[in-house]
């Protein structure tokens, strides 16, 4: 990261700080987010904490699924990083208490209305579950019969 001279930037799929990590367009669709967007920002030593340079918002369909989320966000992102090069960089620091990342709590009440229409669509790294349980399973197949 020290030896640009300038720097590193990153284009992240998402409103930072929120959704920082790994698959921040999965969770925003596992959340039911009405909005995303695409941030450009400085690279710091911890994952997508740096400040932020640009953001663009985009509305969410409601049936919109990874890979198209994913392929709007792409468009958007390049524009966005050759708008923001081409003026002048302004850094605004990221609120710490406003950051969501890590691994989501899927719950069971809702993995079959949300998650897996999400899911089955998509050609990313998404959701898995890992059932031990008896009890749990028992209850999940009563569900799917």
């Amino acid at each position: 990261l020290d030896i640009p001279r300038l720097g590193c930037i990153n284009i992240h799929a998402s409103l930072l700080p929120h959704y920082r990590g790994a698959a921040p367009i999965q969770r925003c669709l596992m959340a039911g987010e009405k909005e995303t967007g695409i941030a450009i920002q400085k690279m710091v030593k911890q994952l997508d904490a740096g400040p932020i340079l640009a953001q663009a918002t985009t509305p969410i369909d409601p049936r919109e699924t990874t890979p198209s989320l994913h392929d709007r966000l792409a468009v958007m992102g390049a524009e966005l990083l050759i708008e923001t090069l081409t003026n002048t960089l302004q850094e605004k620091e990221q609120d710490e208490d406003e950051s969501l990342h890590g691994e989501p709590s899927v719950y069971w009440s809702w993995m079959l209305v949300v998650v897996v229409p999400t899911v089955n669509e998509s050609t990313l790294p998404g959701t898995y579950a890992v059932i031990t349980p008896v009890a749990l399973r028992r209850k999940l197949v009563q569900v799917m019969l």
